[in-house]
């Protein structure tokens, strides 16, 4: 049991961290007119999807990461491909995932720092001494305050 409550979190952080890093990718060549045809979690093959405004959304089997897949990353004979965009065009949609994992922390420490939560007011107690510890041989008792 202690195993699935730690794989749990992890995983659930991980699928949050790939999704908000690829979302800068989707959001940025969106913004600039690149179609992109898929966007995947995990990687192929393909467990389950649905395609919603000519993206395929899709769920795959191999959980180790996630991807967008835009229109001609090659060949720039399509109006809406990545390779026919500018040079800082491309730059910005293959950087902004980068972006995406610097903007992150920063999100998360502000909501985290936004959140109310209980300040100690006072000294700390002392509960518990047991017997033959440290703090019993430096003479530390229960009730004693810490300052």
């Amino acid at each position: 049991m202690d195993i699935i409550q730690s794989i749990v979190p992890f995983v659930i952080i991980l699928v949050g961290l790939v999704v908000f890093h690829e979302l800068g990718h989707y959001f940025t060549a969106k913004m600039f007119g690149v179609k992109v045809l898929e966007a995947g979690l995990g990687y192929p093959p393909k467990a389950f999807g649905f395609t919603w405004r000519g993206t395929l959304y899709s769920i795959n089997w191999l959980p180790l990461g996630g991807f967008v897949r835009l229109l001609g990353e090659e060949d720039p004979t399509d109006p809406q491909s990545l390779a026919a965009q500018t040079a800082w065009k491309r730059l910005i949609i293959l950087a902004s995932g980068s972006w995406m994992n610097l903007l992150a922390p920063v999100i998360l420490f502000g909501i985290a720092y936004s959140l109310p939560h209980d300040v100690a007011v006072g000294p700390a107690v002392i509960e518990v001494v047991e017997a033959g510890s440290p703090a019993a041989e430096a003479g530390l008792e229960s009730g004693d305050k810490v300052i």
